[in-house]
């Protein structure tokens, strides 16, 4: 009974994993760029992958729940469309809640959290000389993700926190195709990040609220031409 029980944990575990795996992989698919209206059918993406379509359709039905994924009834499951509506609806939501960490954060922040801060917002200007490659993309936002995520931690709010992650993931596709879209977004973007720092490391809450709504606003601004055309 013990060892059924420890297999099936494994098992449990195993499942989850796949799916996780799977999941991820389309994500990011879709968030580097898979056009619109492509079709994810479950037995070549199953075939592919190497996998049974059960994570495949688990997978699907997240990326659904994510508004990454549409289902209708000819077509199956397709990229959802990327609009100016669904971003403006996310960056609204992440300015409300980012808004509202950075405000809370700064009486917290120490001067050993503004010096992590310090070297973590290098390695982002580091990275952003580096851009020629989706790999090199990754690395930016990776960095960008790190330096958000040492200031929120400072909330000490387990659930704001999470919320903040999972609108950020909601965001990534538009944040990349705004990076995409024009020479000079990472610079700006670079600079913003900049101005962040420096208003967190004055302990000026004000400024650092509104900087991150600046940041949030930066996507609609180099989106919106793209997504109206």
């Amino acid at each position: 009974m013990v060892a059924s029980a420890h297999r099936s944990e494994r098992l449990g575990d195993e499942i989850a994993t796949v799916e996780w795996v799977v999941y991820e992989t389309i994500r990011d698919r879709i968030v580097r760029g898979l056009e619109p209206g492509t079709v994810l059918a479950l037995a070549p993406i199953a075939d592919e992958l190497g996998v049974s379509t059960m994570p495949v359709r688990a997978a699907l039905a997240r990326l659904r729940s994510e508004g990454l994924v549409m289902q209708s009834p000819r077509r199956g499951s397709t990229v959802a469309p990327a609009t100016i509506d669904d971003l403006e609806e996310i960056q609204a939501i992440r300015s409300g809640l980012e808004g509202y960490g950075a405000r809370i954060c700064v009486p917290n922040l120490d001067d050993e959290r503004i010096a992590r801060m310090a070297r973590i917002l290098k390695k982002v200007r580091a990275s952003s000389r580096k851009l020629s490659t989706d790999n090199q993309v990754n690395a930016f936002l990776a960095c960008e993700y790190q330096l958000h995520d040492e200031l929120f931690a400072a909330s000490g709010r387990r659930e704001l926190v999470d919320l903040i992650r999972v609108y950020r993931r909601r965001a990534e596709r538009y944040v990349r195709l705004a990076l995409r879209s024009e020479s000079k977004g990472f610079t700006s973007d670079v600079e913003l990040q900049q101005e962040l720092f420096e208003a967190l490391a004055d302990r000026d809450a004000d400024r650092a609220e509104q900087t991150i709504r600046s940041i949030l606003q930066w996507t609609v601004h180099f989106c919106r031409p793209l997504l109206n055309d």
